[in-house]
C-alpha cells in the first residue's frame, strides 16, 4: 500500500520493534490508514536507553509521537489507545466515528468485546501452550479449540470475510491479526500444538476470518517469522531450563 505524503499529514513517530505483536497492531493501523510516518527501532532484547525513558517511563514499545495542527509531539503510550486514536482521526472503514449514530456507537462496542473476549480466553491459553510443560499442553489444546468453538465462531458469524460483514480490515482485526499470525506460525513451527490450528479449521466462521486475516500483506508486512521464531524458541527454552 502507497502512502502520500501531503500538507495536511500529521508528522508521526513510531518507537518500536516490528517484532513486538503489540506494536505490530500499530503498524497495521498506519498502513491500513495510509498515514505517513517515521520508525524509530526499540530493540525489545536490549535495555532502554535514557532518551527514550524520558519519553515513555514505563519503557514499553510502542511510543507515537504525534503532530498536527495544534497539537504538538504529543506522546502516546499502549498499543490499543494509539490505534484508537490514529482511527479516530482519519474516516475509514477501520472504526466508525462514534458521533455518527447509535449503529455506529453499537459497532464499536462489538469491536471491543470480540478484542476483549480474544485477548482475555484466546490470547491467553496461547501464552501458556507456549511456556507449558508438555504433558499439559494438549489438554490446553482441547480448552483453545472450546474457547473459539463456544465464545468466537458465534461472533464471527457475518464476517465477510472480516469481523461484523466487513470487507476491509476492521478495528478487531489491526487489534488480534499480529496474534493471530503468531498462533499460526507457533503451531507450524512445533512451538504449540499443531492441533490448535488445524482443529480451528473445522470451524467455518473462525477459518474463514483467521484465513482472510492471514492472506493480507499488510498484516506480514514488518513480520520475519525466522527472526520471530529463532527468538521466540530462544525465550520459550531458556524458560524451561529455569524450571
Amino acid at each position: 500500500m502507497s502512502t502520500t505524503v501531503t500538507e495536511t499529514s500529521p508528522k508521526i513517530t513510531l518507537y518500536a520493534d516490528r517484532q513486538c505483536p503489540y506494536a505490530h497492531r500499530v503498524y497495521i493501523t498506519l498502513k491500513e490508514l495510509d498515514l505517513p510516518f517515521e520508525e524509530v527501532t526499540v530493540p525489545l532484547a536490549k535495555p532502554r536507553e535514557e532518551w527514550y525513558l524520558k519519553m515513555n517511563p514505563r519503557g514499553q514499545v510502542p511510543t507515537l509521537k504525534y503532530t498536527a495542527g495544534n497539537v504538538k509531539d504529543e506522546i502516546l503510550v499502549e498499543s490499543a489507545i494509539i490505534s484508537r486514536f490514529l482511527a479516530d482521526t482519519k474516516p475509514s472503514a477501520i472504526l466508525p466515528a462514534s458521533n455518527s449514530g447509535p449503529e455506529a456507537a453499537l459497532t464499536r462496542a462489538r469491536y471491543d468485546f470480540f478484542i476483549s473476549v480474544f485477548e482475555g480466553k484466546l490470547l491467553k491459553l496461547w501464552y501458556q501452550l507456549l511456556f507449558s510443560k508438555d504433558e499439559e499442553k494438549e489438554p490446553l489444546a482441547k480448552e483453545f479449540f472450546k474457547v473459539a468453538e463456544e465464545d468466537l465462531e458465534s461472533l464471527l458469524k457475518d464476517s465477510n470475510p472480516f469481523f461484523g460483514g466487513s470487507t476491509e480490515l476492521t478495528f478487531v482485526e489491526t487489534q488480534v491479526a499480529p496474534f493471530v499470525l503468531r498462533i499460526a506460525v507457533t503451531a507450524k513451527h512445533g512451538l504449540i500444538p499443531s492441533s490448535t490450528h488445524d482443529s480451528i479449521s473445522t470451524l467455518p466462521n473462525f477459518s474463514k476470518w483467521r484465513d482472510a486475516i492471514l492472506e493480507k500483506e499488510i498484516v506480514r508486512y514488518v513480520f520475519d517469522e525466522d527472526q520471530y521464531i529463532g527468538r521466540l524458541t530462544s525465550i520459550v527454552e531458556a524458560k524451561k531450563s529455569s524450571g
